[in-house]
């Protein structure tokens, strides 16, 4: 049994109650009636207080010096997924992905976006892994509110060349012998296209494209650059061709709505 980390109680939830997205309208009535029709697909909503009691991240939690950060929405999305993969075990992906294919195969698994370092758009471990509690403590001990990625992929990286005994990440993929229980998926298996080059996702096309990742697990659509635009139906853009044969529901959605 995991041991917990000393603390007061934690928090009950102050929440008045889940908002009634039934009762939404317009397109989000249509959002709505979408994710209703996707059985694999559950919201729930998250106590932060009770999913960090008893990690190594519960008193840099509580101290709330993550509220001071310019980047606090983005810290405390790092800080959670690492918290949830580590406590829970299983897959942690962002939402700018399109999966082509089952995952359930992935076991103490990450991405690299450019064959140095590693990525987590894509997290999939056992729960407790050595990597993830390394990383979560050196967190908690070492956060920077100032920096943008500090405390995301390049802290994870940081411990995995620690803990590996590696300066980048091809060194562990291309000798096919994990020395420290971590796999790490090419570039072109959840980013074909990187991110210097994101706008070819989008790009109008005369016809579909069907086979640009057929050596793809999944595509992720760099959403820090790429919220800013819409992709208009019927361009036979990447992005619409991924979407449209393997996020059918969510393409009929966003095609009932003109754009994206």
């Amino acid at each position: 049994m995991r041991r917990r980390i000393g603390g007061p109680t934690p928090p009950r939830s102050t929440s008045s109650g889940s908002h009634d997205v039934s009762r939404a309208s317009g397109p989000q009535e249509q959002l709505y009636r979408a994710h209703q029709s996707l059985e694999n697909i559950k919201l729930l909503r998250v106590d932060f207080g009770q999913l960090m009691f008893g990690t190594p991240l519960w008193h840099w939690y509580i101290k709330e010096k993550w509220k001071t950060s310019p980047f606090k929405v983005l810290h405390i999305s790092d800080a959670l997924r690492l918290v949830v993969v580590w406590k829970y075990g299983g897959l942690y992906l962002d939402l700018d992905v399109v999966v082509f294919q089952s995952l359930s195969n992935l076991r103490n698994t990450t991405s690299t976006d450019n064959g140095i370092n590693v990525a987590t758009a894509l997290l999939a471990f056992d729960p407790g892994h050595p990597l993830l509690e390394n990383t979560i403590q050196d967190y908690a001990t070492n956060y920077a509110p100032k920096e943008f990625a500090k405390n995301g992929p390049l802290l994870l990286m940081k411990n995995f060349k620690k803990m590996c005994g590696v300066s980048k990440v091809d060194e562990v993929r291309l000798s096919n012998v994990s020395k420290c229980d971590v796999h790490v998926l090419p570039m072109e298996a959840a980013y074909p296209i990187p991110y210097e080059r994101w706008n070819e996702y989008f790009n109008s096309h005369t016809t579909p494209n069907e086979t640009a990742f057929n050596s793809s697990l999944l595509i992720h659509v760099w959403n820090k650059l790429s919220s800013g635009g819409k992709v208009m139906i019927g361009q036979n853009s990447l992005y619409e061709t991924a979407m449209k044969k393997h996020c059918p529901t969510v393409y009929q959605y966003a095609k009932n709505c003109d754009h994206v």
